[in-house]
Formats: C-alpha cells, structure tokens, sequence
C-alpha cells in the first residue's frame, strides 16, 4: 500500500491534465481558469478568427431594483468582456493544454510561417488574469479587449434564442462603457451602471504578457484604484505572485488522495477537484451553477437552491474544508444535507447525469490505470459534475464501468 507521502505528485498529476490536439470552438470546451473570484475561459473565436480570452469575475452583477422586474433580471450577474489574440499571420491550427498540477493553461498556435506559444494564469494571491505569449519566426501578436453590454444573460439568451417569453420588455439598459488610458499605460474600460455603482477592467502589455484586473465599487470602494492596485502590485511582485500561486496549489492536492481502477473516472475525479478549487476560496462567492466562468443563461442569479448546494456539497466531500463559499452574504457552506441524501439504501453512489450534449471537440485524458490508495475515508463523487458548473472539457466519453464508492485518504497536514 503507498503512503501519501510517497506520492510523486507533480508526475501523478501531470498524467491528469486535459490536452486538446485541435483548437476548441466553443466557451465550454476549452481550458477554464480560476482563483476564487477570478475566472477565464479559453478557446477560439470562429467569428473573430483569433484566439478569445473570456474574463469572469463572482461578483460582478447588477444592482437593479428587484421589486420592480424579476431577481434574475434585476440582480443578475454580468458578462464583462474579452480579449482575442490576433495573429498576422493565419492560424492554420493548435494545441493546448491545461496543467492540473500548477493551474496553468498552455498552447501553440501554428501558421505556415511560424508558430506561437502562449500560457495563462489567474494566481491565487491576486486578483489578476496573466497571459503570456512568445513569438516565434515572423509570426507577431497582438491583445485586442471587446467589452460585453452590462445585461442580464437571460435577457441576451431570450434574445438570442427567440424566446420572448424569457425577455423583461421594460427591460433599460445600463449606460454604454467608456475607455480610458492612464499615465502609466494602463488602459481601463469603466461600465457604469443605473444604480450609480460601476466595475472596471484595467489592463497593462508590456512586451509578450498582458496582465488584467476586474474591481468592482459594490462595497463602496473606488473600482479604478482597485484595478490599478492589483496591476500595480502583480507588476513588482510578479515573479514571488506565480511561486506563491504554484505552492498553493501543490498545497490544496496534498490534502486528500485518491486513485480509481479506471482512469477514466480518476482523471474526471481530478478535473472536477480543480474545478471546485478555481470556482471557490474563504469569503468568496457562492459557486452557482456556472461558477466564475458565466455565460448566457436561464439562470444568471445564485438563488441558494439546488444550483449552489449540489456543487457545494460536492467540493466539500473530498476534506476539503478550506472551500468555504458565502450563501447570501451570511451562510457559510461546508457540509450540506444534501450530500447525505446521495447515497442510495444499498450503500451505492447514483452515476453522474449524462451531460446535455457531447463537446465537438473533446479534450483527452492522459491517466494510465493505477490501483486503489489507501482506503480510508468515504468520499461522495456523485453529484461532483452537478448542473452547467462542468464545463464541456471536464466531461470524458461515456465509460461502461460500474459505479461503486470510492475512498480517498485523510489529509496528511
């Protein structure tokens, strides 16, 4: 029987990470990046011909009156914007690949001429999107942000999809955002919104890597001396930022173990631990049903029903009680009851729900079949691909092996 401490667990989880042998085309098939409160999604833009880099920040909603439209409307949470990586050369293909073990995207664009490599981060101790390229040959790159309209995803998906039965008529829009560039080169986009609150982007290219803040002047705070604090500070501290962002993580593995006899199954089990810890961290937010990496939807509110309690319930299985999430401000998940009712009578965990549809492009597992580690404590697996919070990469081709509990060992701190 190994012990956790014999564990090579950077060998171990690098055969766990997600590695896409084409370009993913959709937000929910590609790499997903967080820290808490900060999230990023990439993939490419057929539409924009370039690589897309999607910002999503928890608490970024609007503060309009409830009483008069409906929560979903008036308190839902916003898309903020994007940024596409244009190339001057067309990209004829890529790869890319998401690093479990230090919470890192990486990935290679080619074109006839060259090809460039670029990697991305949102490090745990800061507020900050860092994204990293390298050029190579003739091939230059440049960062090209487009903010999205400060509405409501479920207005935008009742538009989009033609169902008006889904649109708020009265529905006013908050006020077109403005851009700005300051002294020390940081450019900001300011959206404002009709209740006299606004949140910001700011951001800042130096040579090959662009780092970007999202604040936000909700608890009364100025959301331009946020963003720029945040960039000020990942500017000096930059190298110490990406240590500490590493440690973390190595950290946050080592605190429960667990391999499947199918490695299908582990892998997943792997993605969906990192997936709760880049959606969740003390005195943040309530994971929801989309988590940080929000896109339009039925459901843009964290109402504090089965979306926020199943995916929470979940995170906390594993001994994990450092993914605390808030639940309206005030209640603190770690435990649920929920997660007791999963079991079945006869002792069995119910197989996860089979996702809505298949991502076009799937990413692929690398995790050779390893042997069960030391079983000691139950863990609830179930439920952990809960409602939209499992993005399209984290879902593996459908498997026939029998589902049974698991067990993971305790933690060794």
């Amino acid at each position: 029987m190994k012990q956790v401490s014999s564990i090579d667990w950077k060998a171990f989880l690098s055969r766990q990470g997600l590695v896409w042998d084409e370009l993913p085309t959709a937000w929910d098939e590609g790499i997903f990046l967080g820290n808490g409160m900060m999230g990023a999604l990439i993939f490419r833009d057929e539409t924009e011909s370039a690589l897309r880099l999607e910002l999503c920040r928890s608490d970024i909603t609007d503060r309009r009156d409830p009483h008069i439209m409906p929560v979903s409307f008036a308190r839902s949470r916003l898309k903020i914007g994007y940024f596409c990586l244009r190339t001057n050369r067309p990209v004829t293909g890529g790869t890319m690949h998401l690093d479990l073990y230090h919470a890192r995207g990486e990935g290679r664009l080619f074109t006839e001429t060259g090809e460039l490599r670029f990697w991305c981060t949102v490090p745990r101790g800061e507020d900050v999107i860092c994204f990293h390229w390298e050029n190579s040959g003739d091939v230059k790159a440049d960062l090209e942000f487009t903010p999205h309209p400060a509405v409501s995803p479920r207005q935008e998906w009742g538009i989009s999809h033609k169902k008006p039965e889904r649109i708020w008529k009265d529905y006013p829009p908050n006020p077109a955002p403005e851009q700005s560039e300051e002294e020390s080169g940081a450019r900001l986009c300011t959206q404002r919104l009709l209740n006299g609150d606004s949140y910001v982007t700011a951001w800042k290219t130096a040579k090959d890597e662009c780092v970007i803040s999202i604040a936000n002047s909700f608890s009364g705070g100025d959301s331009h001396k946020q963003a720029l604090r945040s960039l000020s500070r990942f500017e000096h501290e930059r190298d110490g930022l990406l240590q500490e962002h590493e440690a973390w993580w190595e950290r946050f593995y080592q605190t429960s173990f667990v391999s499947l006899p199918d490695p299908q199954f582990e892998n997943f089990y792997w993605i969906q631990l990192y997936k709760f810890a880049s959606a969740s961290r003390e005195g943040g937010e309530v994971i929801d049903d989309q988590g940080p990496w929000l896109w339009d939807t039925l459901g843009p509110t964290a109402p504090g029903t089965s979306t926020c309690s199943l995916p929470t319930g979940s995170a906390a299985a594993p001994g994990m009680p450092n993914l605390v999430c808030r639940l309206c401000g005030s209640c603190a998940i770690i435990w649920n009851s929920s997660s007791r009712r999963r079991r079945s009578p006869t002792g069995r965990i119910p197989p996860p729900s089979a996702p809505r549809r298949r991502p076009a492009v799937s990413a692929r597992s690398q995790t050779p079949r390893l042997a069960a580690v030391i079983p000691k404590l139950p863990i609830l697996f179930g439920h952990c691909t809960t409602a939209g919070l499992s993005t399209g990469t984290a879902w593996m081709k459908p498997s026939p092996v029998k589902f049974t509990p698991f067990y993971c060992a305790p933690s060794p701190f």
